[in-house]
Order: C-alpha cells, then structure tokens, then sequence
C-alpha cells in the first residue's frame, strides 16, 4: 500500500502505510478464522521468504516457486555461480559454498526489501543487516580465493617433512634448555 495525501487543516500532509501494510500488494485478510497467516499478504510472504532463506534460495527451481518468489531464486541462481566463476571457486566445496551463501543473502535482502512496509523501520533494518552480510560473505570469498597460494606441480604440502622438522627443532631447542640448565647449577 502505497503512501496517500490528505488534506487536513488546510495543509497537505503524507500519510505512510500502517507496518505490516507493505508494498507488495496485500491480496488477502492478515489471519484467517483459525489465527493463521492468510495466503497472499505480506506476513504470510515474509513468512515463506525465511523458509527459502532457511532452504537456501540457490537450490530452489525458480519455476516450482510462488510466482512473487521467482525473481529472487533467479537472483540467488544467477549471482551464486557469478561469484563462483569470478573467485575461481568451480572445484572447492569451501568457497562454492560461500558463494552460495552470499547469494542466499542478497535474496534475502532483496525479498526483504519488497516485502517490508514503506514505513516499517524494522523491515528496512533488517534488509539492510542482510545487506551487510552480503558483502561480509563476498569480501571472505574474494579473501579466501587468493589466500591458498599455489605453486604449480605442488598442490599439497610435504605435512610429515614439516613435522619432522618442527620435531627436530623442538628437541634441539630442549637439549639446549637442559645443557643451559645443567650447566648453570654447577
């Protein structure tokens, strides 16, 4: 429900909408006979968004959706494998993962956005918060893609020459200690 002007008192003023009156278009009752949620406002909407969210928006076909709900699964879809073709991620389960999540986000958010009420603050908040997320997700992709630096024909490190030598380093450092030690109390 959009804003509306009125005329009161000689001066014009805007009225916002109610929260929970949001801009999407409120089709139904807000709870029907039994208390539930009624299909098609915004609280039953908002209602099913964080199921998708808690689902993961990436794994949803966009044609078996509500169709209000299709253009953030295709958003989901469409920004999940353009993060992991720009991180170089196709191969690790880690960083696909992170992309996915970072996509998740953005849907979320997006939903949010068109689900809250103009004049619902904590709507807006939180879409906001979820926007955050987003960029917090995308910054540790784009971190952990260039952290694991490689050295071509050398994909795994030597780990039991490392811990031979962290080993023998360590009993060095001991043997010093001891001969310091005994050393010193005669």
């Amino acid at each position: 429900m959009a804003s509306t002007v009125e005329t009161s008192q000689g001066k014009r003023r805007v009225r916002m909408p109610r929260p929970g009156h949001g801009s999407a278009v409120v089709t139904a009752p807000y709870r029907d006979r039994n208390g539930r949620f009624a299909d098609g406002n915004d609280l039953q909407r908002l209602k099913l968004l964080k199921a998708a969210y808690s689902i993961g928006f990436v794994g949803l076909n966009p044609d078996k959706v509500v169709p209000w709900l299709r253009p953030f699964v295709e958003l989901a879809n469409g920004d999940a494998s353009r993060l992991i073709e720009e991180a170089g991620a196709a191969g690790s389960p880690s960083l696909t993962g992170l992309a996915e999540q970072a996509a998740n986000a953005l849907a979320f958010a997006r939903g949010l956005q068109a689900v809250a009420a103009e004049g619902d603050s904590k709507a807006q908040e939180q879409a906001r918060h979820w926007m955050r997320e987003y960029r917090q997700f995308v910054l540790a992709l784009r971190a952990e893609a260039r952290a694991p630096l490689r050295i071509p024909g050398h994909d795994e490190p030597d780990y039991a020459a490392i811990d031979a030598q962290a080993d023998a380093e360590t009993e060095a450092r001991r043997v010093e200690e001891r001969a310091a030690r005994d050393g010193g109390a005669r």
